[in-house]
């Protein structure tokens, strides 16, 4: 007893420990997962950042070098004797073609041989002397601010990015250089050379250009004008930008433009100029007054990482299905060795049973043939010294010892019926079934014909109609239909007419059948004791009978797999219905 429940709480927790490994690996695989997709984040964003960083560490040294190369040209460029010595001449003689053609072609091969747009020579005065190329000899307002200024101070002036206001749409850069001769010891300013670059031809080029495929990195170039960051070159986001665009610093903190040109370097978060999440790295770019910001999307940086994670979670889905599988496998496993276990044990006791059982049949068989024998035998005894007093001494008896000798007689033919009945009823739940096609018809004609005997001297109605066929067995369909007309005849013998009407009717997967007579009924609200063994409904005196005729029918029935009822009215007969299944 003791195992048996130690087996039966370990087999209770089984469940609860297949649950437990089943959430242990699930949340196992979740955790590998949510780890393994954070580490691909912070990979993400290292390369992102390694990539940033070498990006505009590179551009800020081109843009440096560009700008320091144009400075040292310049600087060349004043400290030239020959121009010096050639502007010298044409300030002493004008009209010397020769000396200002030599000018001009110098001015020439600096414009072609450095990239300038435009190149113009001015007088000490600040008048413009010469131009290249030739039909350019016209200077804006902005121009001649930064002549005044190098005039005055004798210095290279550098006019940064701007935009011309006479010519809009040109993004200009200049540099004015004071040409200085030397004489008797002393420096004299002869005249300015001003060079005007276009950094759409290389400036802008190289800041807009990015290294790797990318739909949102860029570089933007950025100076500080007051209280505002300006954009000084073409977006690749946003068009006609150079020089136009501004923000002020305090309302967009979070613009990486505006960290820089507040002295924020290295990598940082913010919102760009679209309003857009973006990873940046910000630089000042040496001997500038310029910033550059390399940055790109957030979002671009970590597509691939949703990509990632979308497969990660199939994959984690798929290897948690799995695991669902599997624990569902081992249980399922587990449930079949329980389930053979349970199986042989029931096999084996099964066995037992039916040895039990065929022992038990063989004794009730044994006492079966005892009490048909022995208990039959003192009855038969009885009946005979009973007719024998009846037949030799009936004349020597009174009236009463004969009655007497009848009602022995009579008890010992009731008691012998009862044992009979008493013996097939136990009989039948043994008894081996032996189906085949049973015509109804036939058989309602054959046990009619068996009982007619009995119904001599009465005036008996049996409507049969048409009846369909059954399959079951004949022996005990026939005494199930002996048991229930008999009934019926029995029970209509207080009638002149006795009505019996026997009818059947295809159900779908029954055949259902009904007896109705016209006798005496009963009363319904016994109808549960109606089959029970040795339930009577009517006294003895009235109408003879065991008790065991439709205990017997439902016995049968129920072997068939159909089922019986009844109705009645105290009266007015009674209905009695069973049903059987097409195939059982």
């Amino acid at each position: 007893m003791r195992n048996e429940n130690n087996s039966a709480g370990k087999e209770k927790w089984l469940p609860w420990t297949y649950f437990a490994a089943f959430m242990l690996l699930t949340a196992g695989i979740g955790t590998i997962g949510y780890f393994y997709l954070q580490n691909q984040i912070i990979k993400s964003r290292q390369m992102a950042e390694t990539e940033l960083s070498s990006i505009a560490g590179l551009k800020a040294r081109q843009i440096s070098e560009w700008y320091a190369e144009h400075l040292n040209h310049a600087r060349f460029f004043r400290d030239s004797r020959e121009i010096a010595s050639l502007l010298k001449k044409l300030e002493d003689d004008p009209s010397d073609t020769e000396n200002s053609g030599n000018l001009v072609h110098f001015m020439d091969s600096v414009r072609n041989n450095f990239g300038h747009r435009l190149v113009l020579m001015f007088n000490s005065g600040g008048k413009l002397l010469l131009s290249s190329p030739s039909d350019e000899n016209w200077v804006g307002p902005t121009a001649m601010e930064s002549i005044s200024k190098t005039l005055s101070t004798g210095e290279i002036t550098v006019s940064d990015l701007y935009v011309s206001k006479e010519k809009p749409g040109f993004v200009n850069m200049d540099f004015f250089i004071p040409i200085r001769s030397v004489e008797e010891g002393k420096k004299k300013l002869q005249g300015i050379l001003m060079m005007e670059i276009d950094p759409g031809e290389f400036l802008f080029p190289l800041i807009q250009s990015w290294p790797t495929p990318s739909r949102s990195a860029e570089t933007l170039l950025v100076r500080r004008d007051g209280d505002e960051v300006i954009y000084l070159n073409e977006l690749r986001h946003r068009k006609d930008t150079s020089l136009r665009l501004a923000f002020k610093i305090d309302s967009r903190k979070l613009l990486p433009a505006a960290m820089a040109v507040t002295g924020k370097e290295g990598i940082v978060e913010g919102m760009d100029y679209r309003d857009v999440p973006v990873l940046a790295d910000l630089l000042k770019i040496p001997g500038t007054p310029w910033f550059m910001v390399s940055k790109v999307d957030k979002e671009e940086i970590f597509a691939p990482i949703r990509k990632q994670s979308h497969i990660t979670m199939v994959l984690i889905l798929i290897l948690i299905l799995a695991t669902f599988l599997g624990v569902g496998f081992l249980w399922k496993q587990r449930d079949a060795d329980l389930l053979r276990k349970s199986h042989d044990e029931m096999e084996r006791r099964v066995i037992e049973r039916t040895a039990e059982l065929a022992v038990v049949n063989r004794e009730l068989e044994a006492f079966s043939y005892s009490v048909s024998h022995d208990l039959k035998a003192p009855l038969r005894s009885v009946d005979g010294f009973a007719r024998m007093l009846e037949e030799d001494y009936s004349s020597k008896l009174d009236e009463e010892g004969r009655r007497l000798l009848k009602v022995i007689r009579d008890s010992a033919k009731d008691m012998g019926q009862l044992i009979s009945d008493l013996l097939e009823f136990s009989r039948m739940s043994r008894k081996d079934l032996h189906k085949t096609n049973i015509d109804m018809n036939e058989l309602v004609k054959e046990v009619y014909a068996q009982l007619e005997h009995d119904l001599k001297g009465r005036t008996v109605s049996l409507d049969t109609g048409s009846l369909p066929e059954i399959y079951g067995d004949p022996a005990m369909i026939k005494e199930l239909l002996v048991n229930l007309l008999s009934n019926s005849f029995k029970f209509t013998r207080p009638r002149k007419v006795a009505t019996v009407k026997v009818e059947g009717r295809d159900d779908g997967d029954s055949f259902v059948f009904t007896i109705k007579d016209n006798g005496v009924g009963f009363d319904m609200s016994y109808k549960d004791k109606l089959f029970c063994v040795f339930q009577r409904l009517h006294s003895a005196s009235e109408f003879e009978g065991t008790g065991i005729g439709l205990a017997l029918v439902q016995r049968i029935i129920q072997r068939h797999g159909g089922r019986v009822w009844a109705e009645s009215e105290l009266g007015k007969g009674a209905t009695f219905y069973f049903s059987l299944p097409r195939k059982f």
